[in-house]
């Protein structure tokens, strides 16, 4: 997490994780990211963006790494040694050079600024990899509206959609079976018969 925030050698991707999850969307003027959802927010009404459990549990380990961290300045200066975190404190602050960091980071990856269609890949760019991802993952349009927190459902199929990444030859694998039923040897055909007036059989 330390290194996340740095912009170090450790930084593994977290920030771009936490950011694709919680506030996704870049702005010109920064904020904690952790504040309590507002009318400032993607659309304008407030909202609570449920977490993966994986991302979960690494912001609980870091809330307790500050805990910690607060508590031992505490005992230092003598003072009463707190609980809790107080309800002000950040989860942490978005570097202002996380363009940069995103970007050092797509190099040592071996990711090109600019991909084969000249589309950029930047932090915003995460969005359509985050809204791709809900589509091949078979989540109801709705439902991926909501978690990208759209006004339009033709934002999210047409514009944070990639086509190209959705596995189509899967889908129509999927379908089912519509062959016809193996042609039968016409040698095997029974000569049976059924009278039409009397309903007895005849064999010939």
């Amino acid at each position: 997490m330390r290194g996340a925030v740095a912009g170090g050698a450790a930084a593994d991707g977290l920030m771009q994780r936490f950011q694709l999850a919680v506030y996704p969307d870049i702005s010109r003027t920064w904020k904690n990211v952790d504040r309590w959802p507002d009318t400032n927010e993607k659309n304008r009404q407030g909202s609570n963006i449920p977490l993966r459990a994986d991302l979960a549990a690494e912001l609980s380990a870091w809330l307790d790494e500050k805990l910690a961290i607060l508590q031992e300045q505490a005992s230092r200066n003598h003072e009463p040694i707190p609980v809790l975190l107080p309800a002000s404190t950040p989860l942490f602050n978005v570097p202002s050079g996380l363009t940069r960091i995103f970007d050092r980071d797509l190099a040592v990856a071996g990711i090109p600024k600019r991909d084969g269609r000249n589309r950029v890949v930047d932090v915003h760019a995460l969005r359509t990899t985050f809204c791709t991802h809900l589509c091949a993952a078979g989540v109801p349009l709705r439902t991926a509206q909501a978690a990208m927190r759209h006004s339009k459902p033709e934002l999210t199929a047409n514009i944070y959609t990639d086509p190209k990444l959705l596995d189509i030859a899967g889908a129509i694998d999927a379908l089912p079976a519509m062959t016809l039923p193996p042609q039968t040897d016409p040698t095997s055909i029974s000569t049976e018969s059924v009278e039409p007036a009397t309903g007895l059989r005849a064999i010939s």
